[in-house]
């Protein structure tokens, strides 16, 4: 299974995930979150939206708060087997969702 097909798989089921994001000047460890959307922008950047939890972290924002990831430096560790509930933050119509892969409903 894919990293993509296993965040849509946490997405449909809101499950939330354990991954980890290796992109240049990135700390490295593991990530906690809930991921929302998974989605292409309008330049063509395939995105992960999360409301992330805990876990290794490099911006100034405290958690809980929303992170977008590149989806090609992200690998889901694992899927928890808790639920979440959709965040009322969440915007389905974002302009930046060009043209979306899976979404929480």
């Amino acid at each position: 299974m894919t990293t993509e097909e296993q965040i849509c798989r946490a997405i449909l089921e809101k499950r939330p995930i354990v991954y980890t994001y290796d992109r240049d000047h990135t700390v490295s460890g593991e990530r906690v979150g809930n991921p929302h959307i998974v989605f292409h922008t309008t330049g063509g950047h395939h995105m992960l939206h999360i409301w992330k939890t805990g876990g290794v972290e490099t911006e100034p924002e405290p958690l809980p708060d929303w992170r977008l990831y590149f989806m090609d430096y992200l690998t889901v560790v694992r899927i928890q087997n808790e639920t979440f509930a959709v965040e009322d933050s969440f915007n389905p119509d974002y302009s930046s969702y060009a043209e979306i892969t899976c979404m929480v409903s």
